[in-house]
């Protein structure tokens, strides 16, 4: 094997891991690869392509659609997401912990101040997390700027409990129970096991819509305009038939997964047209129009000002 073909296959295996693919099959196709290779003389780049699409036609071949729908476009899964979110929280009491004991000492005074403002902190910090982790992939994610509205008013709380309330000494608690936290956080973490494969009971037409576009606009990241109107396409389609959500299109993850396969990913907001302008011409004078170049927002919106 050369090592042209050597450096493909880690890039490959590596392309694989990260869109979930386990590596008893990462194994199958890498196998397959260096087989074919041998065979017909070509190098993988020739045969198959860059590594990266490689491993989506892999994915899209061989990875069964209902584990498909739980991941999204980078390949990470609801379970996973929340796992990141937990081993964080762990890792910050843990760093708590340390800190407080090398300046504290091995017994921790505890204050009104203390008290309040550190469950706010850490209030704030799972809002954050929420907001940059968790919301677009459960599909909501129209609550991501609540969240973090609700992240920065928790701060401010918290900046003034710490600051303001009394510091006077009401108890005190030794200092490596934070240690004890972060290390019981942590094995629940990595000991806790995925409950992905729980789905509502019913659903309505209506929720199962919500459910979609949440899906679509948020794990998938399809663009809101383009996400209304597939919503609007299978709500019409639906209002046609007479048949339920799950008759017509099965289990929304799935259908949502299979409509966002043939869709492009929403540009994130530092791409976005508007924010170049913004930033590359500053405020517009009364004046001084908008060049026509942003005057269409490239999700199709019609308008380089909805977000």
């Amino acid at each position: 094997m050369t090592t042209t073909s050597v450096s493909w296959s880690d890039r490959a295996r590596l392309e694989l891991a990260l869109l979930g693919v386990d590596a008893a099959l990462i194994g199958v196709v890498l196998t397959e690869v260096e087989q074919h290779c041998a065979d017909s003389g070509e190098s993988p780049e020739e045969a198959f392509g860059t590594p990266a699409d490689f491993a989506a036609e892999i994915v899209a071949e061989r990875v069964p659609p209902a584990d498909r729908a739980k991941r999204d476009r980078g390949g990470t899964t609801v379970f996973e997401a929340w796992s990141s979110v937990i081993a964080q929280f762990a890792l910050t009491t843990v760093l708590v912990g340390v800190l407080v004991w090398i300046k504290e000492g091995l017994i921790i005074p505890l204050t009104v101040a203390g008290l309040v403002g550190v469950p706010i902190a850490y209030a704030a910090r799972l809002s954050m997390l929420y907001a940059s982790t968790i919301a677009r992939r459960i599909g909501k994610p129209r609550t991501v700027v609540p969240a973090w509205i609700a992240t920065g008013v928790l701060v401010l709380l918290a900046a003034y409990a710490l600051v303001e309330l009394s510091h006077e000494t009401v108890g005190s608690m030794p200092a490596p129970l934070f240690l004890v936290a972060g290390g019981l956080l942590a094995w629940w973490g990595y000991r806790r096991e995925s409950a992905s494969d729980l789905t509502k009971a019913t659903e309505s037409a209506e929720e199962w819509l919500d459910e979609l576009r949440g899906l679509l606009e948020g794990r998938h990241d399809v663009s809101r305009a383009r996400a209304d109107d597939l919503v609007k396409e299978a709500a019409q389609h639906l209002a046609t038939s007479e048949r339920t959500p799950q008759e017509e299109f099965g289990p929304v993850d799935e259908y949502a997964m299979t409509v966002a396969e043939h869709q492009p990913a929403a540009p994130l907001w530092w791409q976005r047209e508007i924010t170049r302008y913004w930033c590359s011409s500053g405020w517009p004078s009364p004046a001084s129009p908008p060049p026509c170049s942003v005057t269409t927002d490239p999700r199709g919106t019609g308008s380089p000002w909805r977000l």
